[in-house]
């Protein structure tokens, strides 16, 4: 058999699924097949899967960590075992599986409860750590600025409560107001 089936042959061993034939679709022959058969049931080859499983278990538990510790604890181990039962928990790429997993569990869930609402949390906490990569803080430049004339004047005539006809009564005024409101420098009076 070429080393790359070899190595799938294994692989898949590893992290079998239940249910499912790992030998499926690999061109084996009949002493191969018995090899990996046997293979199978040495110690070794059940501690390296009890190893692989309990690797998986711990990803997965860790990236749910609020959301499981909210559930009791059988109900916990139903959840990771049918998880990594499944086939998932093998991936190299954190985010990607602890997101897959807390979509897993979502789906479990009784909705509203507080435990959904904890797992939405984890969720979002997930795609904001995710985005961090991306986000530019705006520059300081964009919080201040040396104030117009325009600026200045609206600003001399706010010292005492004033109508909005009487702020608009000069043509300049509407566009400097509303700068001035969408900075967050005036605001509307109750």
């Amino acid at each position: 058999m070429p080393l790359v089936d070899f190595q799938t042959a294994l692989g898949r061993l590893v992290g079998v699924q239940q249910g499912t034939n790992p030998l499926d679709g690999l061109n084996l022959d009949t002493r191969e097949s018995q090899y990996l058969e046997a293979l199978q049931k040495t110690p070794g080859f059940l501690f390296s899967r009890s190893i692989q499983r309990s690797w998986c278990i711990g990803r997965a538990a860790k990236s749910a960590h609020l959301t499981l510790s909210f559930l009791p604890e059988n109900e916990r181990q139903e959840l990771l075992n049918e998880w990594i039962d499944s086939g998932a928990g093998t991936q190299s790429f954190y985010d990607a599986q602890a997101g897959a997993f807390l979509d897993f569990i979502s789906r479990r869930l009784i909705n509203p409860s507080h435990e959904f609402s904890v797992c939405q949390l984890e969720q979002a906490t997930l795609l904001v750590g995710e985005g961090r990569n991306y986000f530019t803080p705006p520059g300081a430049e964009h919080f201040c600025h040396a104030p117009s004339a325009h600026e200045i004047d609206l600003w001399d005539m706010l010292e005492s409560p004033q109508s909005v006809a009487a702020l608009l009564s000069q043509p300049h005024q509407r566009h400097t107001l509303e700068d001035l409101l969408s900075y967050g420098i005036v605001e509307y009076a109750d």
